[in-house]
């Protein structure tokens, strides 16, 4: 990982779920920490997931998949390429320091 502050890819895999993925992307709009980008990995065969992601002031990239977790993260991973790779459940919600901290560990010890 270069030295600096770390970039983060946030690979989000969903089926079903509207709210849930909302409340997720709600929490990370509220980040101090803004070097970072989400991968929906939507498993819907509908458009439900639509209105959850437009007009939200992150960078999102939307993937479409077939249902199974394993198949949801596959296929972002072509897209890759962020210093930092994490697999965020769609209905958690990350505290508005979380990126903050996690990213300061990485600038402390680039060993990790």
């Amino acid at each position: 990982m270069p030295s600096g502050s770390p970039t983060f890819d946030l690979v989000v895999a969903t089926l079903g779920r509207v709210d849930e993925p909302r409340r997720l992307l709600d929490s990370l709009e509220d980040q101090t920490y803004r070097s970072f980008r989400v991968l929906v990995v939507d498993q819907n065969p509908d458009g439900r997931l639509e209105s959850v992601l437009a007009g939200r002031p992150l960078e999102i990239v939307r993937v479409a998949s077939e249902p199974g977790l394993a198949r949801a993260r596959n296929a972002a991973l072509p897209l890759l390429s962020a210093d930092v790779i994490a697999f965020p459940d769609d209905d958690c919600a990350y505290a508005p320091t979380l990126l903050e901290r996690v990213g300061g560990r990485f600038e402390e010890d680039p060993a990790l």
